[in-house]
């Protein structure tokens, strides 16, 4: 089963367990990640008032 392992430089990369080199940590990072209501882009303030 492939799992996501985080390298010592911070980026992450698919392994099968037990193949990932070593100093490799397990994450338990999700697959996807949802959009929130704080990470969406807020909308332009109205400009005719300046």
């Amino acid at each position: 089963m492939l799992r996501i392992y985080r390298a010592p430089d911070g980026r992450t990369y698919q392994y099968e367990e037990g193949e990932q080199p070593d100093g490799y940590e397990p994450t338990d990072a999700p697959k996807s990640k949802r959009r929130t209501a704080q990470n969406k882009r807020r909308t332009a303030q109205d400009k005719s008032k300046e």
